[in-house]
């Protein structure tokens, strides 16, 4: 089984450490395995074509931009029931 890859796309701030937090507290909720890549290379964040952080990437696909997830919305996510569209 392949692990889930999530990135934590932004400069250091508030807001990118509170999407650390909320992402890292839904996993655990989930006792999902995965890789948490924390983002903040500027080259990278334009290959994805990111203007608005942070964002959330999971495995190469941009799931947030912009804002921070609410917790459900982003358990949903993480388990696979819903699909995300950016912002």
């Amino acid at each position: 089984m392949n692990v889930m890859i999530i990135e934590i796309v932004g400069t250091p701030s508030p807001k990118t450490l509170l999407l650390e937090k909320t992402v890292e507290k839904a996993l655990k909720k989930l006792k999902l395995e995965c890789r948490i890549i924390k983002v903040n290379d500027a080259k990278i964040i334009k290959e994805y074509g990111i203007i608005t952080l942070p964002a959330l990437v999971i495995d190469d696909h941009i799931i947030f931009t912009g804002r921070i997830p609410m917790q459900k919305e982003l358990l949903d996510i993480l388990s696979g029931r819903k699909t995300a569209v950016h912002g």
